[in-house]
Parts: structure tokens; C-alpha cells; sequence
């Protein structure tokens, strides 16, 4: 006998090495929730297969460990911050490692991004890095409403819907689409060939997209082989599924035989609903009816829940006297989600008879076949259904009028979700900037301001008092409805638009051709209001340089005013003497009455044609004739505009109004022996300002320099208020406004009355 010994070496032996889990690290969007690949780094020295077996609780958040291996990690709501997790790998041979992972939750900047491409940025849009969203909640920006969302869109074709609030938005460079919605909303297009609408869009505005879904009834369980009651999950929609019979033999199973379908019908051909239907020799010679009802709906706000286009075929619809003595009865209806009947299109391949029965519902008796042969993939035996608009509902009842057992196919349907439409929000006074670019500009309702800038662009105030400056280049601007002023800031600015202030609602529109000059107006009057005694006027303006040539051409229609204070020739006091006023530029000195000698700000110019004043008869000059002001004042004959005021200083203001001094517009004066209005062919008015509201002296009498108000810069031209406004930018806010104080207290009609009647 020869015995064998073997030395066992655990040496020699396969031994399992452990895994190698790495530690990682992951940037999470704030209040979203992120899959981390955590075993994308990981190794296993056998090349056994990795599982994650567990992961730890994080402090500021959630775990989920996926099947695929994959960890999603969600964090807690409106956290921001750093947190972690630790998790564990096994190799299936008794090998473990465990790991931790990093996270870093990113706080919102209040700052929604979009991409460099073209994206829908809307109350669903997640692109933002740091996860700001439209509508979240989640406005931190200073002084903003939680809603009040400031969106940059970026490059590329962006549609953006702004939601409700004040929003701030930046279309950036492409041709971009954008709605302010609810709110007060500031929207400036920047490059490209933008539309812009204040409010919604016009037609309301689908908040999403269609989505073409299919009921595909393989997706449909059965029990004990027959269709229960269930509810299915298509996507954005789910159907419900109900059957209802009076037994006997009636029942609703599946099918995967053969289906007649046509080229470019996305019916599965193989994939039915088969409904069956017992002979009426089952209960005393009475044909059951089953019903089905498809009742659809949906969990996303984006989709009514209702679904069109919807359509499918019924097969195997068919009658036989003499084979099998049967006939199939179909008796279709389809409701809205109001409960209102919905037109059903029924076409039969075959000799099938179609009735409406004028009360919503449609029936389909099949037509005879002879030998009652046909099978579900005979198209003489096929009817096409299609239901065009909304339905929440459809109702297939089917019975078999003959004596034997028989049975219909429902192929899939098709069908397109409906989007629900925008809600606009309340109007509000919007401002809109189209920038660079072509762009198009809707106001809409409210009081909207409305800025073209660089291109031929087209501006559109709608409904509410607007102001509409259309920039650069050959402009299309229409005020709509209401009080709307035109601004045209330059000459440059004017050649080539055309104006129209509109005809509806509380209408008086105004073109401010102030800071546009010199200029030729050409008007004449299209419309009389004698109640009113309101004009309206069409024509043209001339833009002219230097010598009197024409330089461009303006068009405007239904405008109601066209707005042009010492006029020229008026000599100002100066430490040089008295200078003539239209001479006087930013830095020159002038003598005033309070202050000494102060420096000029600012001076402006507004010319005024003789066609303009006889429009605009309110704003015709008025003439202060030497001496009508008392004391020999003026020492020489003036003309200024009727809101220029001048000092009134005599015992009677002290008497009357406690005041030794005040001022008083040259309108209220006019009736005071030598103070009337006059016809002229045509005036220049002119205005400077100082640091502070001054009196200084205008052929030998005191009268006011100017001061702004918000009725003074508002009729401005867009380029002279801009000039005042970078001159004095505590203006731009009505404290500053309010602190620019007039130098005297300034009288009323009423009250100057009183010093003419006493």
C-alpha cells in the first residue's frame, strides 16, 4: 500500500482581498436632490462585483441607496451648506470598505441663469447652478418680494414666462421670447431680435408643451385573465379604467392577435382590448351591454388632465344573419371636463351603419358579412374613431344582438395632452427695453414704459397711459388705448418712425418733440371733440440741421398735443452784465436774488412751430409788457411760457398770504393790464437750472429759473431728462424731487385772482 501525503499551504490557497472604497465628493443644488455615481471611483482587487450594502444619515439631509448602486442624497428643505455620508461596499465574498462622501448644498444667489443655448425658463426650469427657480419663494435679493425673481437669460433663443412679481429680466444675446406676467415688471431684450410682452402672452399662452401619449394596454393587468377596474400612469397623464356589465358572459380581456391598422396610425398591431359580449339566448333571449369608461386626468399643473386628437380603431365590428346570427352594437359618448358632450368622428372601412343620436352619443351597427367570417385584422371590419377636441371621458358600450357569443377589439389609443393656458396675473406698469436688434414690444395692460433702443423696432403700449420712446433707427410705435406720450429724444432718434397715439379708452396723447430740434412740424386735424373741445392731428414732422435742410422725416396719427421758458431775446443779469438768454451754457454765472452769483447746471431749448401752438393753444406764449408789473417791471417787453412764474412782491401778498414775495405763473397774471397770451408763428422756449431753485433777474424784473417736477420731466425729451438726471441723479427719486425746493411759495389760480380783483 502506498500512501500519499499532501502539505496543505493556506498560501496556495485562493484568499478574497477586501475592497477599495474611495471618498468622494458632490455639488448639490439647493432644494434639490442629486444621484451620486459613488461607486464610479471604487475598485475590487478580485474584480469581484461591487454592491452598496448601506450609507449613513447625513445632518442636513436624506439617503436613498438605488439598485444600480447609486446613492441619491436629497437635502433638507432651504439648507445650504456642507454635509455628509458615510457608505458601505460589499464584494460578495465577505469583503467590505467603507467610504464617506462630501457634499457641498449651494446657496441660491437669488439670480435665476440660463444656459448658453436656448432654454424655456419658466416656473420648471432647474437649470439655475445654485437652483433658483421662477415662482419659488425664494427671492433674497434686497428689497425683494419672495416672488420678485431676477432671471439672466443668456445666449441663445430663450422663451422666458417671468411668473408673478416684480420681476427683473435680461433676454442676453439671441432672439428671445419673453413674458413679464403678473407684476410690475422691468424686461430689457439686449441683443438680438427680441418680442417682449409687459404681461402674458395675448392668447393666454399654454404653460407647456403637448406630449403625445399613447394607452397601450399591455401596461394593463388583468385579473384571473379578465381587465379589472385600475388606474394606469401614462406620464403626464393617467387613465382611469372601468368596466361595467350585466353579466352573463360579458368581460374585458386582453389581446395580442393580430390588429387591422392602417400605414401611419402609431396603433400597436398586435395590442388590444377585447370585449365580449354573450348571446341574448343567455337571459331569456336579451343581449347584455358592458360599458367601459376611460376617464383621464393628471397630477401635473401643467395639463388640464383632459387629452385631444384623441383616436383608435374598433375591429371585428361586424353582423351575420346567416352564419352565427349575431350583430355587434357599439354605442359610443365622450364628455369634457364640464360634463359637455364632444363631437365623435366615426369613419367604417366596411358597410358598418353609423347613427347620431343627437344627444351626445354615437352607435355603430355592424353590417352583414354573409359568411361572418372576419377576423380582427379584416379591414372591413375596422372603424376608425377620432375625437378632435378636450375629453375627459370616453364610454364604449358594446352588445351582441344575436344569440351566439361575440366579441370586439379596442386597439391602442392615441391621444395629445392639453396644456393648461398661462393666467396672466394682474397687469402691471411694466418697463420693457428692447436693446440691440429688430425687437418687438408689447405693453400691454397697465402703465407701461416702453424703450426700443439700437434697430428698427416695433413698440406697442396697449391699454393703460404709456410712455414710448422707440430709440435709434426707423421705429413702428402705437400708444393703444389711454394717455400715452410719445418721446422723441433727437432728431437722429426721429427720422423715419411712425407714430400712432391710438383711438380708445381715456385717450390724449402727446408727442414730446422737445429734445428733437430744429424741426418743421406739418399737421392737420383728422377729429373734433366740441364737447372736449379737443382736436386730434395727423402729419409730419422735418427734421432740419444747421442751414434749414431737411435731415428726415417723421410720421405720426391721433395724437392730441404736441409739446415744445424764457423765450429768446430775454436779457439775464451776470457778473458780466446782461447777456442775452438763449447765450447762456452749463458753467456760465448769473446774479440771483438769494444766493449771489451761482453757476448754471444745466440749460435746455424746446422750439414750438406755429402748427403746434394752434394745436396745443395751453402752451402759446404769453407776452409781459414793460412796466404791467409794477415799479416800471420789466424794464423792456418779455415772453415767456404760461407755466413760467414770476416774483410778485407787494403789500398785498403779505396781506393776503403772509408772504412778501411769491411767485406766480405768467397763465395766471394774463388779464392784468399788459400781461396777455399772444399768437406768434412760432417760439422757443428755454430753461437752466442751478443747484437749487433761484430768482434771478429777466429784463430788470425777478422770475424763477427752473425746477424740476414730475410733470416738467415728465413732457421732457428721454435725452434732456437723462442729461438733468446725471447733473442731479437724487432727481431721479421723488424725495430728491421733493427736496428741490421752490425758492417761494408759488400761488394758485385762485389765490393770483385775488391779488388781480383787489
Amino acid at each position: 500500500m502506498t500512501y500519499f501525503y499532501y502539505h496543505h499551504d493556506d498560501d496556495d490557497c485562493d484568499k478574497n482581498s477586501d475592497p477599495n472604497a474611495t471618498n468622494d465628493s458632490a455639488s448639490v443644488k439647493y432644494n434639490t436632490a442629486q444621484t451620486i455615481a459613488v461607486l464610479a471611483n471604487d475598485s475590487d482587487p478580485d474584480g469581484d462585483p461591487l454592491k452598496v450594502q448601506w450609507a449613513s444619515d447625513p445632518a442636513h439631509g436624506s439617503v436613498t441607496v438605488n439598485a444600480d448602486g447609486t446613492i441619491t442624497y436629497t437635502p433638507d428643505p432651504n439648507y445650504s451648506g456642507t454635509d455628509s455620508f458615510t457608505y458601505k461596499i460589499y464584494d460578495g465574498q465577505g469583503g467590505y470598505d467603507t467610504a464617506t462622501v462630501t457634499i457641498n448644498v449651494s446657496a441660491p444667489d437669488g439670480i435665476v441663469e440660463g444656459t448658453s443655448g436656448g432654454d424655456l425658463i419658466d416656473d420648471h426650469y432647474t437649470g439655475d447652478p445654485e437652483g433658483d427657480m421662477v415662482d419659488n419663494n425664494d427671492a433674497i435679493l434686497p428689497g425683494a418680494a419672495p416672488n420678485d425673481d431676477y432671471i439672466i437669460a443668456g445666449d441663445g433663443n430663450d422663451t422666458v414666462y417671468a411668473g408673478q412679481g416684480d420681476d427683473s429680466v435680461e433676454g442676453g444675446q439671441g432672439d428671445d421670447l419673453i413674458y413679464g406676467e403678473g407684476g410690475n415688471d422691468t424686461i430689457s431684450g439686449d441683443a438680438g431680435n427680441d418680442t417682449i410682452y409687459g404681461d402674458n402672452d395675448p392668447a393666454g399662452g399654454p404653460a407647456a408643451d403637448p406630449v403625445s401619449e399613447t394607452v397601450d394596454w399591455s401596461h394593463f393587468q388583468t385579473d384571473c385573465g379578465e381587465v379589472k377596474d385600475q388606474t394606469v400612469d401614462l406620464g403626464e397623464t393617467k387613465v382611469h379604467f372601468d368596466f361595467q356589465s350585466q353579466d352573463y358572459g360579458a368581460k374585458a380581456t386582453l389581446t395580442t392577435s393580430a390588429q387591422y391598422t392602417e400605414a401611419g396610425e402609431n396603433f400597436d398591431s398586435c395590442s388590444a382590448l377585447q370585449l365580449y359580449g354573450a348571446g341574448g339566448d343567455c337571459e331569456g333571449g336579451v343581449s347584455p351591454t358592458s360599458t367601459t369608461v376611460l376617464t383621464f386626468s393628471s397630477d401635473n399643473s401643467d395639463y388640464t388632465g383632459e387629452v385631444q386628437g384623441l383616436s383608435f380603431r374598433i375591429n371585428d365590428l361586424d353582423r351575420s344573419d346567416s352564419y352565427d346570427d349575431h350583430v355587434d352594437v357599439v354605442t359610443l359618448s365622450a364628455v369634457d371636463a364640464d360634463g359637455n358632450p364632444v363631437a365623435i368622428t366615426i369613419d367604417p372601412e366596411g358597410n358598418q351603419t353609423v347613427t347620431d343620436n343627437g344627444d351626445g352619443t354615437y352607435t355603430i351597427t355592424g353590417g352583414d358579412q354573409d359568411d361572418g367570417s372576419l377576423y380582427q385584422d379584416d379591414k372591413i371590419g375596422s372603424v376608425k374613431v377620432t375625437i378632435n377636441d378636450p375629453t375627459a371621458k370616453l364610454s364604449i358600450a358594446y352588445s351582441n344582438g344575436g344569440a351566439t357569443d361575440q366579441a370586439i377589439s379596442i386597439t391602442d389609443m392615441t391621444y395629445d395632452t392639453c396644456p393648461v393656458e398661462n393666467d396672466p396675473g394682474e397687469p402691471g406698469d411694466d418697463s420693457l427695453m428692447g436693446g440691440l436688434g429688430d425687437d418687438v414690444l408689447y405693453g400691454q395692460q397697465g402703465n407701461d414704459t416702453l424703450e426700443g433702443g439700437h434697430g428698427s423696432d416695433s413698440l406697442d403700449g396697449g391699454q393703460g397711459n404709456d410712455t414710448l420712446d422707440g430709440g435709434a433707427d426707423a421705429d413702428t410705435v402705437s400708444g393703444g388705448d389711454d394717455r400715452d406720450l410719445f418721446i422723441v429724444g433727437s432728431s437722429t432718434d426721429g427720422i423715419g418712425d411712425t407714430l400712432d397715439g391710438g383711438e380708445g379708452g381715456d385717450d390724449y396723447d402727446t408727442l414730446d418733440l422737445q429734445g428733437a430740434g430744429p424741426l418743421r412740424v406739418h399737421s392737420t386735424v383728422t377729429d373734433y371733440d366740441p364737447v372736449s373741445g379737443v382736436s386730434t392731428y395727423a402729419g409730419t414732422v422735418d427734421f432740419l440741421d444747421g442751414s434749414g435742410n431737411v435731415t428726415g422725416t417723421l410720421e405720426f396719427s391721433n395724437m392730441e398735443e404736441v409739446i415744445p421758458c424764457f423765450t429768446p431775446g430775454t436779457l439775464i443779469a451776470t457778473p458780466r452784465g446782461e447777456v442775452p438768454v438763449e447765450t447762456l451754457r452749463e458753467g456760465d454765472k448769473v446774479l440771483t436774488r438769494d444766493n449771489g452769483i451761482q453757476e448754471v447746471r444745466w440749460a435746455g431749448r424746446a422750439d414750438m412751430t406755429h402748427e403746434q401752438l394752434a394745436r396745443a393753444p395751453h402752451l402759446k406764449p404769453v407776452l409781459i409788457r414793460k412796466g404791467s408789473l409794477g415799479n416800471d417791471l420789466p424794464e423792456r417787453d418779455m415772453m415767456v411760457s404760461p407755466n413760467h412764474r414770476m416774483l410778485v412782491a407787494n403789500d398785498k401778498t403779505a396781506l393776503y398770504f403772509e408772504e412778501h414775495e411769491v411767485l406766480v405763473a405768467a397763465k395766471h397774471l394774463v388779464g392784468n393790464q399788459g400781461v396777455d397770451t399772444v399768437e406768434t408763428l412760432g417760439t422757443s422756449y428755454l430753461h437752466f437750472m442751478f443747484d437749487r431753485h433761484e430768482v434771478l433777474l429777466a429784463n430788470g424784473a425777478w422770475t424763477e429759473s427752473f425746477q424740476p417736477g414730475d410733470q416738467t420731466l415728465g413732457g421732457m425729451g428721454n435725452s434732456q431728462r437723462q442729461e438733468i438726471f446725471e447733473i442731479f441723479p437724487e432727481l431721479q427719486t421723488a424725495k430728491g424731487r421733493e427736496a428741490y425746493q421752490a425758492a417761494r411759495k408759488t400761488l394758485k389760480k385762485h389765490e393770483a385772482n385775488v391779488l388781480r380783483m383787489s
